[in-house]
């Protein structure tokens, strides 16, 4: 077989070039601006985390929604201990 129909059986699968295995382990690889938006956000987070007081929380709703959970965990930690 030559490799034109080989091609094109592959495009009539649905894929036009062969996946390889790095596709198959990250599917979705971090563009540099994603890594470094991520990094700041953590940045921001962490000190909130591992703070004893509990600063007033400046994020997004969901972000605050999950730093109230994680306070109310360690509360409940430190009550039943």
């Amino acid at each position: 077989m030559n490799s034109t129909k080989s091609r094109k059986k592959t495009a009539a699968r649905g894929g036009g070039t062969p996946k390889t295995v790095s596709d198959y382990f990250n599917p979705d690889p971090k563009t540099a601006a994603e890594a470094i938006r991520d990094l700041v956000l953590a940045n921001r987070i962490l000190p909130e985390l591992q703070a004893d007081a509990e600063p007033p929380l400046s994020h997004d709703a969901s972000t605050n929604a999950l730093l109230r959970r994680v306070r109310a965990l360690r509360r409940g930690r430190r009550e039943g201990s």
